[in-house]
Parts: structure tokens; C-alpha cells; sequence
């Protein structure tokens, strides 16, 4: 078991890996874990310790709404393979359907 320490400072690193990098400072949140000794050859713990873990951050005030686009506007779509959660990807993945090419059908919606 991870003392607690551990889980204070390196389950949030972890917990960034499946993200962004840019949430690292997690500022906020609880652990829990627990171990029990219950006599010479018996321990009962959580097989992984829990870690909710939170951030804060700042954005300028000009930055918080969307500009509305116009005609003719590039869009640029950031995300691959492992960022598709809210483009699309997550659900159309789930019935594993594969194009004539062998390749996972991804639709992106607008």
C-alpha cells in the first residue's frame, strides 16, 4: 500500500497523464485509503487507494465566451486517437465497427 504521502503527491500526476498536462496543480480534493492488520497473516485494505483530487485556475475575462464564427472561418480541431471525448469518438467507438479498410469509423459532429 502507498503510504499517504505518496498518493498526495504522485496520484495527481497520474491523474493528468489521461488528460491535459495543464491541470497539474491539483490544489484541492481528499484521498482515502486503509489498511488493516487483523492479527499475524491477515490485512484487509482497499486493493487501490481512492484520490478525487481538484485544480484552480484563471482565464481572462476575455477569453471566457466564443466569438461567433464567420463564413469562411478556419476551424482547427485539436485531439487525436485518445482526445476524442466530445468530438464524437467515444460513443461511435463503443459498437466497434471497422470501415472496409480495417480502420475504426470515427465520426466527428459539428
Amino acid at each position: 500500500m502507498a503510504p499517504a504521502l505518496e498518493i498526495m503527491t504522485d496520484g495527481p500526476l497520474g491523474g493528468a497523464a489521461f488528460n491535459n498536462e495543464f491541470g497539474r496543480p491539483n490544489l484541492l480534493g481528499y484521498f482515502r485509503s486503509f489498511e488493516l492488520p487483523e492479527g499475524a497473516d491477515l490485512v484487509r485494505a482497499y486493493d487501490k487507494p481512492i484520490m478525487l483530487a481538484g485544480g484552480l485556475g484563471a482565464i481572462d475575462r476575455i477569453q471566457v465566451e466564443k466569438i461567433p464564427l464567420q463564413a469562411g472561418d478556419a476551424v482547427i480541431v485539436l485531439g487525436g486517437p485518445a482526445m476524442l471525448i466530445g468530438l464524437g469518438g467515444g460513443a461511435q467507438r463503443q459498437g466497434g465497427q471497422a470501415q472496409a479498410g480495417g480502420e475504426e469509423s470515427v465520426a466527428f459532429h459539428g
